[in-house]
Order: C-alpha cells, then structure tokens, then sequence
C-alpha cells in the first residue's frame, strides 16, 4: 500500500530522484519549450508585479495536465523545504536541483 511503501522509503532525496527523471523523460518540459522566450523575458524584469503578472498569464498557456503536475510539483517541494532542517534541501538547493528539468529548448 502507499503508507507501507512511504514508511519504508523515508529518504526525500529518493522521491526528488524519482521526480527529475521523470521530468527529464518527458517529451516537452512543463513549462513548455513552445514558450522559452516569453519565460526568459520574465527572467529580465524589474518590476515584481509585472513579472508576477506576466508568470501568472504564461501559466495560463501551459497544457492542463502540466498544470496539474506542477500543482503537485510545487506541493512536494513546498514540504520538502519545511523539512529542511533534516534534509538541508533549501530553496536556493532545490531550484538548483529542479529547474533545469522545468525548462528546456528543443535541443536539450
């Protein structure tokens, strides 16, 4: 069962494991490599709610099952930071980790 199987495998390094490498077996990232250039634009913004917008409208463009997985994503790394205590996976750690398995041109 789900309980029996997270009681015995406690280590989060081994859920984040499991995580990229799905994420880097899909065929598009979840932030979709069709929009690179409108999140690198974001990336250059000064203005925080202006970037807060502009992320808010391309999420808005992303598939509704990325969505989906995102909203999962963002969960499991939100309690894997409330853990950091005992996993030392900050946030800094973990965009580290994460992000280059987000985004990525159609070459890799």
């Amino acid at each position: 069962s789900k309980t029996a199987i997270l009681k015995k495998y406690k280590d989060p390094h081994l859920y984040s494991s499991v995580i990229k490498n799905f994420l880097r077996e899909l065929p598009d990232p979840l932030l979709c490599s069709s929009l690179i250039q409108d999140w690198r634009s974001v990336e250059s913004m000064k203005d925080e709610l202006e970037k807060k917008i502009c992320i808010k409208q391309l999420l808005e463009k992303v598939p509704e099952a990325n969505k989906n997985n995102l909203s999962f994503l963002f969960g499991f790394l939100s309690k894997l930071v409330g853990e950091e205590r005992y996993n030392k996976m900050s946030i800094e750690n973990i965009i580290v980790v994460m992000s280059p398995n987000l985004l990525w041109g159609s070459n890799g």
